[in-house]
């Protein structure tokens, strides 16, 4: 089953002309913009939105659209397994090294369009700063969906815990 997995936007703006007991009267449920998607192709399309696609009250007229040209992009969701990765920023004091990480869980169920998950071999984590690593220890952290449209599967866990060891550096 197809799914919209994102839009260029999610609001369009209507110039209205008309008669100004009419247009001050409008209600937001009397004005709808359809598109119809069923030709539509997974991946990008492109739509340029008419007065075809705008349904207005009686004695409303359009005088603009903006924006006049929307893109919408479906695929097909996925369930895939995947590693989780650290994303490890900073540096740790000289005198230390790293020397055992694990992580709970190791992997994700992750859901997503079948075109971008396809390309994604790991989900990071969300950066973990290094600089402040003095001794051993555990951080939970959460992982880093990108892009957005990215979802933790039902039942996977929204958090990673991460052990590590450090050590001193030999010199």
């Amino acid at each position: 089953k197809t799914e919209i997995l994102d839009t260029s936007v999610n609001v369009v703006n209507l110039n209205l002309s008309g008669s100004g007991t009419i247009i001050k009267t409008i209600r937001p449920d009397q004005v709808n913009v359809k598109l119809d998607l069923n030709k539509a192709l997974i991946g990008r399309n492109t739509y340029t939105i008419t007065k075809e696609n705008i349904k207005l009250p009686p004695g409303a007229f359009l005088k603009g659209v903006n924006p006049s040209v929307i893109e919408v992009t479906l695929d097909v969701p996925i369930t895939k397994e995947l590693p989780v990765q650290v994303d490890w920023t900073g540096k740790l004091p000289e005198s230390l090294i790293l020397s055992e990480v694990k992580l709970y869980p190791e992997k994700l169920l992750i859901v997503g369009g079948s075109h971008i998950l396809k390309n994604i071999s790991t989900i990071c984590t969300e950066k973990v700063l290094l600089d402040n690593i003095s001794k051993s220890g555990k951080i939970s952290v959460k992982p880093a969906l990108d892009p957005a449209s990215l979802k933790i599967a039902l039942g996977s866990k929204d958090r990673i815990l991460i052990e590590y060891v450090v050590k001193k550096r030999l010199q």
